[in-house]
């Protein structure tokens, strides 16, 4: 899962170096040796930098962008003052990704209470039916299954990193925020990685970055190298 906060985390790495014994050897061999005039002095030839190149997870991919997905719902809350009905409906949108087995992974606070739910790949394609397989609202996961499995077809799944990323390593983060029909793609880097409280049953891991996140960007993929490493659920604001 992923939120957004400011943060730096410090890692401390220890080398054994073995450059004093090298050092030691090689100057035992100088005092050792004859002595011999000095060569002369040679210029040295100015350095060549190579161009950056930047890391997969630094740029866009087309490969990603056309697995994430936009979720239209029709929200009916319960009523706690009146627990025998629901709220008004409310009409929402967030953002899900396609993941293995033909189905697309959300949050579950988009769909958990919703009577209608939508799915659609781009800004000029079909709005197509989905159902609400799985919630865990515990750790604000759903899984949606949609009834036209074809759409798979030109949709491919997005893998899951196996390894947690690094902290300060590039991630990209793809969804759909409110006030506009085309994908939003924003840039940041991993600033924290903790275990830590979902809510008040349920713990796991959580990982901060930097880049923007907005309303309807829930459920949307935050990648490294294409690989999924969380899903946006949450921003933190800073008092």
């Amino acid at each position: 899962m992923m939120i957004d906060r400011r943060s730096r985390l410090a890692f401390a790495i220890t080398f054994a170096s073995a450059v004093p014994p090298i050092f030691c050897l090689v100057l035992t061999a100088a005092l050792a040796a004859p002595a011999e005039p000095s060569p002369p002095p040679v210029t040295p030839t100015p350095e060549v930098k190579p161009s950056p190149v930047l890391s997969p997870a630094a740029t866009p991919s087309k490969a990603v962008e056309n697995s994430v997905v936009k979720i239209f719902a029709t929200l009916r809350l319960p009523d706690p003052s009146k627990p025998w009905t629901k709220k008004e409906p409310n009409e929402i949108t967030a953002s899900g990704t396609v993941i293995s087995g033909k189905r697309i992974l959300t949050n579950a606070h988009v769909v958990q209470y919703a009577s209608e739910v939508q799915v659609q790949a781009n800004q000029a394609g079909d709005k197509l039916p989905a159902v609400v397989k799985a919630v865990g609202p515990g750790i604000d996961l759903a899984i949606l299954e949609l009834e036209d499995q074809k759409f798979f077809d030109s949709h491919s799944p997005l893998p899951f990193k196996k390894s947690l990323p690094d902290s300060k390593e590039p991630v990209m983060v793809y969804g759909y925020p409110t006030g506009g029909a085309s994908l939003s793609i924003t840039k940041g880097i991993i600033s924290r990685i903790e275990f830590t409280g979902y809510s008040i049953s349920a713990q796991g891991l959580r990982i901060q970055i930097d880049a923007a996140i907005n309303p309807g960007n829930s459920g949307g993929p935050a990648v490294v190298n294409d690989e999924i490493v969380g899903l946006a659920f949450s921003q933190l604001q800073l008092r």
